[in-house]
């Protein structure tokens, strides 16, 4: 009996498309992270202001998370949300202008292997994983009530979510484009193996959020299996799924909830939200970010019905 071959990843077939030459790999990254470092000058200019004032000090161990800090930086919450998210606009507009001029692509090359983008796919996601934090978040909650503030304040709260609805889209789907699009289907192609990929650009990301200040308090061990889990996870469900969508609605949603439903002192991203929390542990939110990333691939799997040689080249 005849052997027939097993039809190769349209994902990563996608990422054959334009031109892919090591050097413009490289060149787009960097125009990505050029617009990442314009985007950052507005902020940078209140941040030196601190500096040079004496508010902060260069050598405080908790520089980066006072930096963030809107009261400190005499900013409102939105104005730092807005300063803090428009840095993704300048480096999604970098990316994107290097993918079409640079590399030759259509942008939805990078984004999904089915030629448009499914957005049924990205809701789906999306509403899943919100729905799986919503309960992770009850029964934490429920479990230490005193370690939770509730902060709800109507008007700041709903400005918040307006500016989250805006700008988080850019936010979390440059992560995605540039890391579980085009880089990973780069790397998959360049080894001719999907799991390089996924390897490669998970560690990638989880290496770049390493600046974030949470890594400052908890240091890299504790905190870089929270950004390394997500990422596999995330450059799973892109390869089992061919295509970014239900990797763009998870993140989004992700951060919208962690933006406005609970965050901490610690977080990146200083907002309104419902409920704040005084202490995090980080060894807890690691097994309840496990827990919760299998049920939602199990979820998806159930749903889409994948099949595992979807991993294949």
């Amino acid at each position: 009996m005849d052997i027939q071959p097993t039809e190769r990843n349209k994902f990563i077939l996608s990422g054959t498309t334009g031109r892919n030459d090591w050097w413009r790999y490289v060149l787009i990254v960097l125009m990505s992270l050029v617009g990442y470092v314009i985007g950052s000058i507005p902020l940078l200019i209140f941040q030196m202001r601190a500096i040079t004032s004496g508010q902060v000090a260069i050598n405080d161990p908790e520089l980066t998370a006072k930096l963030l800090n809107p009261e400190i930086m005499g900013l409102s919450p939105h104005a730092m949300l807005a300063l803090t998210l428009f840095i993704f606009v300048v480096a999604m507009i970098g990316l994107l202008v290097g993918v079409k001029f640079i590399a030759g692509k259509t942008i939805s090359s990078i984004i999904t292997g089915y030629g448009k983008v499914r957005w049924k796919r990205v809701a789906a996601g999306a509403g899943w994983w919100a729905l799986l934090s919503a309960i992770s978040t009850a029964i934490v909650i429920g479990a230490d009530p005193q370690n939770y503030e509730w902060t709800f304040n109507a008007a700041p709260f709903f400005a918040t979510l307006a500016i989250g609805i805006l700008l988080l889209p850019i936010q979390t789907w440059w992560e995605e484009f540039l890391f579980r699009g085009y880089l990973l289907q780069g790397i998959a192609n360049s080894f001719q193996k999907p799991w390089a990929g996924l390897l490669g650009t998970s560690l990638l990301f989880a290496a770049m959020h390493m600046m974030n200040p949470e890594v400052e308090k908890y240091g890299i061990l504790a905190t870089f299996p929270q950004y390394l889990i997500p990422a596999l996870m995330l450059g799973f469900i892109t390869l089992m799924d061919e295509g970014l969508e239900l990797a763009m609605g998870m993140h989004f949603a992700n951060n919208l909830f962690g933006t406005i439903v609970v965050t901490s002192s610690n977080s990146a991203i200083q907002a309104s939200t419902l409920w704040r929390a005084h202490q995090t542990d980080s060894g807890i939110d690691s097994i309840i970010l496990i827990s919760q990333s299998i049920l939602f691939i199990i979820i998806l799997w159930w749903k889409f019905k994948w099949q595992i040689q979807k991993l294949n080249y």
